[in-house]
């Protein structure tokens, strides 16, 4: 969790920041109580979906959420794309490939292939791997700058 550590303290701001209390936003993004707790302990990485759902309730950058970077971007973001798509073309924009984000990320081809087919979506710490490996941000891995 070394990536996210960040991410908690980010989020804990963001509800103070809201007047939002963690049971409240939990019913809101429609997650477990015990689930927002964790992130705000920096326990747990949220998943993809998760993810989403924070940074379009609080209508915030991905990577100013999970603290890659410390000032919200002036741009305006887009809406997030479907992941196998975005992915697909991240690819081909960044001239990588399937087999070189499998090697160099030491994943397996199904989970990489699942990725690209909309069949399984990447938990945030896997985001910031693949967005590090692309020198991209996670902003523009998930198609919100482009």
């Amino acid at each position: 969790m070394k990536k996210l550590s960040k991410f908690g303290e980010r989020l804990r701001e963001l509800l103070q920041e809201k007047n939002i209390t963690p049971p409240v936003l939990a019913k809101a993004i429609n997650v477990q109580r015990s689930m927002i707790n964790a992130y705000c302990r920096g326990t747990n990485a949220p998943s993809y979906d998760n993810l989403v759902s924070l940074v379009n309730y609080f209508d915030c950058s991905a990577d100013f959420l999970l603290g890659l970077t410390d000032l919200p971007p002036l741009e305006k973001l887009f809406p997030v794309l479907p992941f196998g798509e975005r992915f697909r073309e991240v690819l081909g924009i960044c001239g990588s490939s399937q087999y070189r984000i499998e090697k160099e990320l030491n994943l397996s081809g199904s989970v990489v292939y699942y990725w690209l087919n909309g069949i399984h979506k990447p938990n945030a710490a896997r985001l910031i791997d693949v967005a590090e490996n692309l020198d991209c941000s996670v902003d523009f891995l998930l198609g919100r700058r482009r």
